[in-house]
């Protein structure tokens, strides 16, 4: 249980009144109390001003819904407001399906499928019929079949699942129509697909057009035709922007500014997504992934990209690469998302840190005066220094109290964890919720403890009056809270959600309302998952079952749930933008590329303190924690082992995590390189101790730096349970070992960043630290957020998790890690 309920009453007992100093019997008693002393309290469904006689208790009146002398009777729910004289008889009339003085009679009952009806010279007369019913006289008819709404026999306003059309809904959408689905009229709703165009997308678009305007206009061409009238792309191209410009090419090709060719020789072991030999025939499955030591195909947004090794010899023709200007854009009108839209979008935007740029553009400090605030007289009521409100209010204890009276408050929202004190003399009822699992410094554990919070505050029937929301500085969690309940609102009554503009409003109310971005995006999932229903994060003991209903098959598409997660993963991840890749693409850079097209982004690589080039293709990876928990990187080549240790010397890395069959390849014979060519920098690193666990070696090297005169112990944890040929590893049990050391030793030395090596410095190393932080998020939360997790490091190198086996097998390791029970 993760909040509190409780009541209490606010005193105002022996304000205003008077007694006798010797019996103590009071000459009037206060609002809700009569006796001779006053201390017995009126009942409590007397009017709202608590008025009742002072001798008797009697209420003068009572609030709405009851009758009675004490009120203790309750009016029928069927009378309109619940309102009723003492008699019972219905104040206001009855509430849509009951008729009567005292509204105790069904419509249904005396008219059949009527839904709505009065009292006419004491016979019921029906004026609505239920849906799929019309009225004709004073009877409900049944309207047409497939019809849902008619006025006649012979007119329907809509048509069942908007799947027929027609005066009577005796016309079937055509099946053209995206969803086959359709209005009135028979005109499509969401458009047209299968090549279709038109109001009833009965007109067929030219030929090897997939999606067109109009008869001569094509928006979308088949795979190897391009432009509005879908000319043929040039031979051996698989698409094409114009008749010279390749984009991708057949397979079997390789692509060369813009031009197919055939492929290097020197490189004839390209292996294709779906397995075995390097044929045609085998790279067709994009949801499938295989890896061997050589050229290897990824699936990046639906398309196959080559990982071609670079040769050496063609460095000297390539021409300088154009610099590219950045500019930052953020959409500051079009804020407002759709809940069709709200999923993808958070998903999206959590990845690649738009909701971070978002929340820098929300207005900061003080955005109105404050001159009340700012008193000398009143600074004493502000906790923290610029958190005021805007307008001033008090905020003192008795200030506050005196506001809850004034503004006849009945609900408190605590947002802080803390201990309250028993009142006394009691006389107005105030309802407190209290929720303690908010840690001042952090956030919630999942989205679904303050959904439950705000379903039962919500829950309350009489909540009519303000609500009063509060936690330590009164901006962080309440402003969270407030925008949640404004946003959810907001969604189920307009079907979109504006954050920006919510978030935005409030701060000009009181300043800093949702302190940090983490709240800011918890602001966001907590919505999410309220208005869509759909939440990426899964606690521990939901895991098993989730996972069960992701293997079952998707009645629409007859594929499975987590094939369809892929599908998202891959809509959602980014596309190559060439301006993320400016330093990776420079002329002086390019030998230091094992593959083109597996590139440092700028904005996450790793600089080394090398003169003339920082380059490395090294790129940091986030964890639960920390912003830099991890390095990947690929296995140097020879002319980049330089580059290697040089980068763990300024990084000061102490762990290593190898996943390449050979260590010699990167360190030499025995773990030992000494390199005399780089003048600036001699480095040593010298194998003492040599451990083997399973499938696991352990070799603790000493690292030795000449000129930064720095050394240390490094440990290299080499993985040897991954078959050459395959991406995903033999089994779970040396993965599980292996990501729970590591994450001992980030523990022991959390400031230091873990290097992670395989051979393209994304496929093996990139699933272990998706792995890694996915076994922290269960230990530090009890829950794991699979789909977030992906999307944010793809974000960064989008090749890692590039297949639907590496996505299985992270819901199989997690499964089998959960029940192996031996959480460190």
């Amino acid at each position: 249980m993760v909040y509190s309920v409780s009541q209490f009453v606010l005193s105002s007992v022996g304000e205003n009144g008077s007694c006798d100093i010797e019996t103590g019997i009071c000459d009037v008693c206060p609002a809700g109390y009569f006796g001779k002393s006053c201390t017995q309290r009126c009942s409590e469904w007397c009017d709202s001003s608590n008025i009742c006689d002072q001798i008797t208790g009697q209420c003068q009146n009572c609030i709405a819904g009851r009758y009675g002398p004490n009120c203790l009777e309750q009016c029928r729910i069927q009378c309109v407001n619940s309102t009723c004289f003492s008699n019972q008889t219905c104040a206001h009339g009855c509430e849509d399906g009951w008729f009567g003085a005292q509204c105790d009679n069904k419509c249904n009952a005396a008219v059949l499928n009527c839904v709505q009806c009065y009292l006419m010279d004491n016979a019921p007369v029906c004026t609505h019929c239920a849906d799929r019913w019309y009225l004709m006289e004073t009877n409900c008819i049944k309207c047409p079949e497939n019809c849902s709404l008619c006025v006649s026999s012979e007119e329907c306003l809509e048509c069942k699942n908007n799947f027929y059309y027609g005066k009577t809904c005796n016309l079937t959408c055509n099946t053209a129509c995206i969803n086959k689905t359709c209005d009135i009229t028979g005109s499509c709703r969401h458009g047209c697909d299968n090549s279709k165009y038109g109001k009833e997308c009965d007109k067929d678009c030219m030929k090897h057009c997939k999606t067109c305007l109009n008869s001569t206009m094509c928006l979308e061409c088949e795979a190897g035709y391009f432009g509005k009238s879908c000319t043929m792309c040039p031979e051996n191209c698989k698409k094409c922007e114009n008749r010279s410009t390749c984009t991708h090419c057949k397979i079997g090709l390789t692509h060369d500014n813009g031009k197919c060719l055939e492929k290097n020789k020197k490189h004839p072991d390209a292996t294709c997504t779906g397995g075995g030999e390097n044929n045609d025939s085998n790279c067709n499955d994009q949801r499938h992934c295989y890896e061997n030591a050589g050229v290897s195909v990824y699936n990046t947004r639906g398309s196959q990209a080559l990982l071609e090794e670079i040769d050496p010899d063609e460095q000297s023709n390539d021409a300088d690469v154009d610099e590219f200007e950045s500019h930052d854009y953020v959409n500051v009108n079009m804020t407002r998302i759709s809940l069709q839209r709200l999923w993808e979008y958070k998903l999206q935007n959590t990845a690649n840190d738009l909701i971070n740029t978002e929340f820098q553009t929300l207005p900061m400090g003080l955005l109105l005066k404050c001159k009340e605030a700012k008193k000398s007289e009143n600074k004493k009521r502000n906790r923290y220094k610029n958190a005021y409100p805007c307008p001033f209010t008090d905020e003192t204890v008795a200030d506050f109290w005196r506001m809850v009276w004034n503004e006849n408050v009945n609900t408190i929202v605590i947002l802080i964890n803390l201990e309250e004190a028993g009142v006394e003399n009691e006389s107005r009822t105030v309802e407190q919720f209290h929720f303690t699992a908010w840690p001042e410094k952090g956030l919630p554990s999942t989205v679904n403890s303050i959904l439950d919070f705000w379903r039962k505050i919500r829950s309350k029937a009489d909540i009519t009056s303000p609500i009063v929301v509060h936690c330590s500085a009164g901006i962080g969690r309440t402003g969270t809270f407030i925008a949640l309940d404004i946003l959810i609102n907001q969604g189920q009554k307009e079907g979109s959600v504006d954050v920006v503009s919510c978030v935005a409003n409030l701060r000009y109310q009181r300043t800093h309302l949702i302190q940090t971005v983490e709240q800011y995006k918890y602001l966001y999932s907590a919505v999410t998952k309220e208005l869509t229903g759909k939440e990426s994060g899964i606690q521990e003991n939901e895991f098993m079952t989730y996972y069960s209903q992701l293997k079952h098959n998707d009645q629409l598409t007859g594929r499975t749930f987590i094939e369809e997660e892929f599908d998202l993963i891959e809509k959602l991840a980014p596309g190559f933008d060439e301006n993320r890749y400016q330093t990776a693409k420079a002329v002086n850079n390019r030998h230091k590329n094992r593959h083109s097209n597996i590139l440092a982004d700028d904005n996450f690589r790793i600089h080394i303190s090398r003169q003339g080039s920082d380059y490395i293709n090294a790129i940091s990876l986030p964890s639960v924690q920390q912003n830099v928990a991890y390095i990947i990187t690929q296995k140097p080549l020879p002319e980049t082992v330089d580059d290697f240790y040089l980068m763990m010397a300024d990084q000061e890395v102490d762990t290593i995590v190898l996943l390449d069959n050979d260590a010699d390849e990167v360190f030499g014979n025995g773990c030992r390189s000494k390199n005399e060519t780089f003048s600036q920098n001699l480095f040593e690193l010298n194998p003492q101790e040599k451990t083997t666990f399973g499938n696991i070696e352990l070799l603790t090297c000493h690292f030795h730096d000449d000129h930064a005169l720095i050394s240390g112990v490094v440990k290299l944890y080499h993985g040897r349970f991954w078959n050459e040929n395959r991406l995903v590893p033999n089994g779970f049990q040396s993965m599980i070992s292996l990501v729970e050391t590591i994450l001992i030793r980030r523990r022991e030395q959390i400031e230091n960043p873990v290097v992670v090596v395989c051979r393209d410095g994304a496929q093996r190393s990139g699933l272990f630290c998706v792995l890694a932080n996915l076994v922290e998020q269960i230990q530090l939360s009890g829950s794991v957020d699979i789909l977030q997790t992906v999307l944010n490091v793809r974000h960064r190198r989008p090749q890692i998790v590039p297949c639907l086996e590496q996505l299985e097998y992270i819901y199989d390791f997690i499964e089998n890690y959960l029940e192996s029970g031996n959480k460190v």
